[in-house]
């Protein structure tokens, strides 16, 4: 989950970048790639983190 923050970050700036008008369709699609990749390991670190906090959780009701 260390990787989290910076691949925020990063998806932070694409945003910002695809909303530039003269980007070319080339590197749109090479954008929008790197932000699903980056998408998709955010929500992994989340569910990560999603079944760390339960199991703290149900570890502190027993």
């Amino acid at each position: 989950m260390k990787k989290f923050e910076p691949a925020m970050k990063r998806l932070s700036e694409i945003s910002a970048l695809m909303n530039d008008d003269t980007l070319s369709l080339e590197e749109a699609l090479k954008l929008y790639s790197e932000a699903s990749e980056l998408a998709g390991n955010c929500k992994a670190d989340m569910e990560a983190a999603q079944l760390a906090l339960k199991e703290i959780f149900m570890g502190a009701e027993q």
